[in-house]
């Protein structure tokens, strides 16, 4: 039972990791040159035009599925790391400073300057996979959003 947890701990953190590398380019890109892209026809520039005309929305959304993803990995690394020290305790400590090394590296820092220094790539490669999570989860982020602003 444990290996499958580690596995799918373990793959989820690329995930979270390419969330967070698209929230880093949406958040660097210009809606000038991403219109100027797709006007010269460059591959991914009009679904990144599209991405970028409601930010606000996408932006949200990789924030969700990337704090998804990477509380899902935590958990399971956390469930996997007690059944095979065999204590709650130390299970949990050693997930915790596992997953924070993991965590700061593999989705943080690493992704996110990747996404600083080739926004406009990046942008471009995943604007089709962001709008249609977006068009998907659509419903359930706003929800969300909703509830959000309820509370502030």
């Amino acid at each position: 039972m444990i290996a499958p947890l580690l596995v799918v701990a373990v793959l989820l953190v690329p995930v979270a990791g390419v969330f967070a590398a698209a929230d880093a380019a949406l958040n660097s890109v210009s809606r000038a040159r991403v219109d100027a892209l797709a006007r010269e026809g460059q591959p991914g520039a009009r679904a990144l035009a599209k991405v970028v005309a409601d930010r606000p929305r996408h932006v949200n959304l990789l924030l969700l599925l990337r704090l998804a993803a990477e509380t899902t990995a935590t958990v399971l690394a956390t469930v996997a790391f007690v059944q095979i020290f065999g204590s709650v305790w130390e299970g949990a400590l050693v997930a915790a400073a596992v997953m924070v090394v993991v965590s700061y590296v593999f989705i943080g820092v690493g992704p996110r300057t990747l996404g600083r220094q080739h926004p406009y790539r990046i942008g471009m490669l995943l604007a089709v996979l962001v709008r249609t999570l977006a068009t998907v989860l659509g419903p359930l982020t706003r929800l969300l959003i909703v509830i959000g602003n309820a509370l502030t």
